[in-house]
């Protein structure tokens, strides 16, 4: 099949529509670990509440008030991890199941690449999270629904006849600029370095204290560490349950949610990313998906993606090997092993066939 960009434009979006949604698991163990950077597991705090049992958020609420104000000299400095409204998988699912149904999308391929049966599992994902630094204060740029809530949303809206969007990432940055409003953040200010090694990281000015500016009761790897967050930026567990409910409300889930509060101690500035919640191809997916708008696919692929994705769409040479066990046999009879140099007519190979999904 020649792949023109309508073809390929309908194979990024089933692509974007099953990476969306199919979140990854969230486990409260596996994500302290993941943390970069963390001293060690005993300095690590978890709180946790949901709609019914709030005992945990008002232990937070007692924390944060015993926060460093302004500034503080210290050998470590804590990070807050915020995850908003952990769902049950089979909730999202048969969310998610019924949209698609609903909206009777154009990709015939969404329900039965979706797979929504195999996904089914007793397990948590997150829909959406935040960072509060040192002091409590949340930094603005760190509230990130995740792209499983901008699919839910998106889908909502579409099936309530309001405005939808074609790319994720535009659901995304209104859920961002929606939330930072309801919870009343505002920009960091700017601060005079001390020295040129000071870093700005998370709305605080980290300056490594040096010898002569230790006091007698400091070590080395001491650091002075100011807020540049205004007092409204303060992590307030009340507002996030309702932001909570207000993403809930949007994509059509609840009342039954959790909140997961993670905090982190760290010896020094590291990147910290939300691997743990988004699918890493989502973003790529939808840049290839606006260049292909103005530009032929053969500008925008490479030949082997190009033949990829050729392959991948509407081509009569498919085959369903579950339904044919015998054409399995037949693709993967060793005698199709190639031993000579690649690259080599794609029909003979025994190597692709062992990789098919």
């Amino acid at each position: 099949m020649k792949l023109d960009k309508d073809n390929l434009a309908k194979i990024l979006s089933l692509w974007l529509h099953v990476e969306a949604l199919t979140p990854f698991d969230l486990d409260k163990n596996d994500l302290i670990e993941q943390m970069p950077g963390s001293l060690n597991q005993p300095r690590s705090s978890l709180f946790t509440w949901d709609n019914e049992d709030t005992t945990q958020r008002d232990s937070l609420e007692i924390e944060l008030q015993k926060l460093p104000k302004e500034e503080d000299r210290t050998d470590f400095f804590r990070m807050f991890t915020v995850c908003i409204g952990i769902v049950n998988r089979n909730e999202f699912i048969d969310r998610a199941e019924h949209l698609l149904r609903s909206n009777l999308l154009d990709i015939s391929q969404d329900l039965s690449d979706f797979s929504a049966e195999e996904q089914r599992t007793d397990d948590l994902i997150c829909l959406g999270v935040l960072r509060a630094n040192h002091f409590g204060k949340i930094s603005m740029g760190t509230v990130e629904p995740s792209y499983a809530l901008c699919e839910l949303v998106n889908l909502t809206n579409k099936q309530k006849g309001v405005e939808s969007f074609e790319f994720l990432t535009d659901v995304a940055q209104i859920l961002h600029t929606s939330s930072v409003r309801q919870l009343s953040l505002d920009s960091e200010t700017t601060a005079q370095k001390i020295s040129e090694k000071d870093r700005q990281f998370y709305g605080m000015l980290i300056h490594n204290l040096n010898k002569k500016e230790l006091k007698p009761d400091e070590t080395r790897g001491y650091k002075l560490i100011k807020d540049l967050n205004p007092p409204q930026n303060f992590l307030n567990p009340r507002k996030i349950d309702e932001l909570c409910k207000s993403w809930l409300e949007k994509a059509g889930l609840g009342p039954s949610y959790r909140i997961w509060v993670i905090v982190n101690y760290y010896e020094r500035p590291k990147p910290l990313y939300f691997d743990f919640m988004n699918s890493p191809y989502i973003e790529i997916l939808e840049k290839i998906k606006k260049r292909v708008q103005t530009e032929p696919p053969t500008r925008v692929l490479s030949p082997v993606s190009e033949r990829f994705f050729s392959l991948a769409y509407d081509n009569p040479d498919r085959n369903d090997l579950l339904a044919n066990s015998k054409k399995f046999l037949e693709m993967t009879n060793p005698e199709r092993m190639i031993f000579g140099r690649w690259p080599s007519d794609i029909k003979n190979y025994l190597v692709p066939w062992l990789f098919q999904p």
